[in-house]
């Protein structure tokens, strides 16, 4: 449910309308599409830039403009998307989910592969957007960045999840050993390890 509403059998169009949108960790492919301009790839996502079933080049292009400007991406809106650095790159596709001002936004490895600057730069629009009230749900395998950014964390291990600890309650140390699936209450593990032994 999201707001109240069961989004279980919307698609992705009904759900975006909710304000919820999503990075994949996959760049090419799955997040953008190469071959595309930047302003072409601002079209991916926002139905807005639809305009009776025809799509609206010139909001399109403006749109484009305005991540690039806010983003600090170095490229221009007419630039093929293969050509961008990885850290140019996954700055457009955060500022392109991130500029409507969704009400919850997904990522996955969001700084993944990319240079300090762009990481920082990411980092700090996630930070502005979750103080303007936007619930940010992040998977990373960096836990620097969790630490960071996460009001609260959760571990996946052996498919089953950890209980969330605010990220100063838990030391890297912890951290790891709930990675490892050791976690006070995870009996399933507990009775592994007893039975290695």
């Amino acid at each position: 449910r999201l707001f109240g509403q069961a989004v279980g059998r919307r698609n992705t169009a009904q759900r975006r309308a909710l304000g919820l949108r999503y990075v994949p960790e996959q760049r090419l492919g799955h997040a953008a599409v190469a071959g595309m301009t930047l302003s072409d790839n601002a079209l991916l996502t926002d139905i807005s830039l639809q305009a009776s079933r025809l799509l609206n080049v010139v909001k399109a292009s403006e749109c484009a403009a305005q991540i690039v400007q806010r983003f600090g991406v170095r490229a221009a809106i007419s630039a093929q998307l293969e050509t961008l650095s990885g850290g140019n790159l996954q700055k457009f596709i955060v500022g392109r989910e991130v500029l409507p001002a969704p009400r919850v936004l997904l990522l996955d490895q969001p700084t993944s592969g990319v240079d300090a600057g762009s990481a920082a730069a990411i980092r700090n629009e996630l930070i502005a957007l979750r103080a303007a009230g936007c619930a940010i749900v992040i998977v990373s395998e960096e836990l620097d960045e969790l630490y960071q950014l996460a009001d609260r964390v959760m571990v996946m291990a052996g498919g089953r999840l950890s209980p969330s600890r605010e990220p100063q309650q838990i030391d890297t140390a912890e951290m790891g050993r709930w990675m490892a699936g050791f976690w006070p209450g995870n009996d399933q593990q507990s009775a592994s390890a007893e039975h290695a032994a």
